[in-house]
């Protein structure tokens, strides 16, 4: 996954003990977007309405890391479209429910092939489901 200037300073404040060091947030919150992430975390466009809501998660939903990666345990739900949230093409990893900051992203692939790009449609009725071990969210360029 990219991760923004936020997120590596978060990590670098606490693995170093700096002083203003930035609290981890104790949840994170999985967010799709309808364009690509840029290198400061902005360019996310999430859907609005439509009973679009982001989807938490603690330490306790991801799987312990291995050479640093970790995996979702569980299947993660958005709740049910209501409305056309459009074709959306990235996940994204956010500080709070609401505002905050994107922290990490990756383009949704092919869970098969884990490479090819899979831009999800999302017309009313659509639920987003991620099966337990699709999501890899990895520390690449800390």
């Amino acid at each position: 996954m990219a991760t923004s200037a936020t997120f590596k300073n978060i990590v670098a404040s606490n693995i170093f003990n700096t002083a203003g060091k930035t609290a981890i947030p104790p949840i994170l919150y999985l967010a799709v977007s309808k364009t690509a992430p840029n290198a400061t975390g902005g360019n996310v466009t999430e859907p609005s309405g439509g009973s679009y809501a982001r989807v938490p998660f603690t330490s306790t939903f991801t799987s312990a890391p291995s050479d640093g990666v970790v995996k979702n345990q569980a299947e993660i739900q958005f709740p049910e479209s209501t409305a056309d949230w459009g074709v959306v093409t990235h996940w994204a990893v956010f500080s709070a429910a609401t505002g905050g900051s994107a922290l990490m992203w990756k383009e949704i692939v092919n869970p098969v092939d884990g490479v090819t790009p899979c831009p999800r449609s999302t017309e009313p009725g659509t639920i987003l489901r991620v099966k337990p071990q699709e999501l890899t969210m990895t520390i690449l360029d800390i």
